[in-house]
């Protein structure tokens, strides 16, 4: 009655994990202009094609103080004349940090996009930012989801080592006419 309970377990786990991680991820841009400073983080890494976390941390040039009151807005616009151009509002409600402003960008194929990032922050003024990175296009199903299928691999392994060693030992007690043997 184990088993069903540990798979009961890995189950469980499984299905809270989520496939985005928010806040989080490479730092695609830190830059300043004027009053402003900005630092962007995009998961997952390497970029692909659908959903996207974009996060600006917005800083004050001059103290390194977090702008909290900023107004963030993100436009992804493709080389890909065929693709469209979007644009996000980035904001703090959406992240776990609440020091980042983030928006989750669907990114509608493959290709090399422009990441306009425009940030309106009281009393810093406004500035834009841009910086560009190539969105590969996404995995199949079964290569994005490997490591989950291999956790069964290795728990499958052991299961069977434990009852080759069962069998063996009652194999000897059976030999040896020890009670209990069955």
């Amino acid at each position: 009655m184990r088993l069903p309970l540990h798979l009961l377990i890995l189950a469980c786990t499984l299905a809270l994990c989520s496939t985005a991680q928010p806040d989080g991820g490479l730092v695609r841009l830190d830059a300043t202009e004027g009053n402003i400073r900005v630092v962007v983080l995009s998961s997952p890494t390497p970029l692909r094609e659908g959903l996207m976390d974009l996060s600006v941390l917005v800083l004050d040039a001059g103290t390194g103080d977090p702008i909290r009151q900023a107004a963030v807005s993100i436009a992804s616009v493709p080389d890909d004349s065929e693709l469209l151009s979007m644009t996000f509002e980035a904001s703090r409600l959406h992240s776990d940090n609440k020091l980042l402003h983030s928006a989750l960008v669907d990114l509608p194929g493959p290709s090399t996009y422009r990441f306009d990032i425009a940030v309106d922050a009281p009393g810093h003024g406004r500035a834009t930012f841009q910086f560009r990175a190539d969105v590969q296009p996404k995995l199949p199903a079964a290569l994005a989801y490997w490591p989950w299928m291999f956790i069964f691999i290795p728990a499958l392994g052991v299961f069977f080592i434990r009852e080759r060693l069962v069998s063996r030992r009652r194999a000897c007690a059976a030999r040896a006419g020890r009670p209990g043997s069955r």
